[in-house]
């Protein structure tokens, strides 16, 4: 309720102060806002309260609902402990997998529908859906520590607004907690598209992490320019954006179906839908499996990893397929 009042309001203020800069938002990036916050705001969190939680009870029985902990604690945990946990998967995200956080870093307004802008696969590398399912299966009374992941949620739509504090109120916030003005310097336009120039407030909540770790930036000031540019297609950006090497091969006129799909539309938007609930079906199917099979349930890495082999047997044999086809034609 609080993530949903948070996002309602939001969205009510950007329509009625900034509804220019939402007329200015181009197709693509109503489309890369909309799946994100479907993924973000829909798919994770179904994820967490529905498999994780059943494929923990069948692992570790004996742990559910097992910790008792004091709600100061339980509040601690999943507003501090997890903050400074998700600070340095952040710090990752902008270093060794940079090509999958970009996405996030091409909105050009701060405004709430971009929060969730990313790569479609992208939120399931993020520490929050782990580890929070973890805690909420592992804790007697989860309730204050949802109420810390609901409140960690709304300041994260805050954070991506333009409506930051002024006067007293931003000089009693701007000491510890990440602020809108800040979490935009985070999104300033940087001289190149290299993650490297993006070296200020990783941090969702507070300012402390990145005051240890010297990557803190304060101003009360918003950055003149906001977002790095894309040269990839609305497909790349949602599926698969690697760098040249892989999209050289992928993109080849002559072996792959990728422009194909591409150059139709309508077939780009059909696939770009179905394939999370496709992916989703197939990941309820696998826990279904392992779960309930006595074969699957006695030897789970085996039956875990004819599973992962499936998808990419399947992705190997729709690619290798047409070059194998070319090349017999050119030898004929």
């Amino acid at each position: 309720m609080i993530v949903f009042t948070a996002f309602t309001l939001l969205v009510g203020l950007t329509g009625w102060f900034h509804w220019s800069d939402l007329q200015q938002k181009s197709l693509t990036d109503w489309f890369l806002d909309s799946a994100g916050l479907w993924v973000q705001g829909l798919i994770v969190p179904l994820l967490q309260l529905t498999l994780l939680q059943t494929l923990y009870l069948q692992l570790f029985p004996v742990w559910h609902r097992s910790l008792a902990i004091s709600p100061a604690l339980a509040f601690g945990l999943s507003f501090i402990a997890v903050d400074y946990l998700y600070y340095w998967n952040h710090r990752l995200l902008h270093s060794r997998v940079w090509c999958l956080h970009h996405v996030h870093h091409t909105v050009t307004t701060m405004d709430v529908l971009g929060t969730s802008r990313n790569t479609l696969w992208s939120s399931f590398l993020l520490v929050y859906l782990w580890v929070h399912g973890l805690w909420i299966y592992l804790l007697a009374d989860p309730t204050i520590y949802i109420l810390g992941v609901s409140l960690t949620a709304a300041l994260d739509l805050w954070r991506h607004s333009r409506f930051g504090p002024t006067g007293r109120v931003y000089r009693w916030l701007e000491g510890w907690l990440i602020l809108p003005q800040d979490h935009s310097w985070h999104h300033q336009r940087p001289a190149g598209d290299r993650a490297d120039h993006l070296v200020c407030n990783y941090g969702a909540n507070l300012k402390l992490w990145d005051r240890l770790h010297g990557t803190l930036y304060q101003s009360s000031q918003w950055p003149p320019t906001l977002g790095q540019t894309s040269r990839l297609s609305l497909w790349r950006q949602l599926v698969y954006p690697w760098g040249n090497t892989f999209a050289t091969l992928m993109s080849c006129h002559r072996y792959s179906l990728m422009p194909s799909i591409e150059s139709n539309e309508r077939l780009m938007l059909i696939i770009i839908c179905v394939i999370p609930f496709a992916a989703l079906l197939y990941c309820g199917l696998v826990f279904t499996t392992v779960l309930t099979v006595p074969a699957a349930k006695a030897h789970p890495l085996a039956f875990g990893g004819i599973f992962a082999l499936i998808p990419l047997v399947t992705g190997a044999a729709i690619w290798v397929g047409p070059r194998r086809n070319s090349g017999h034609d050119s030898a004929q």
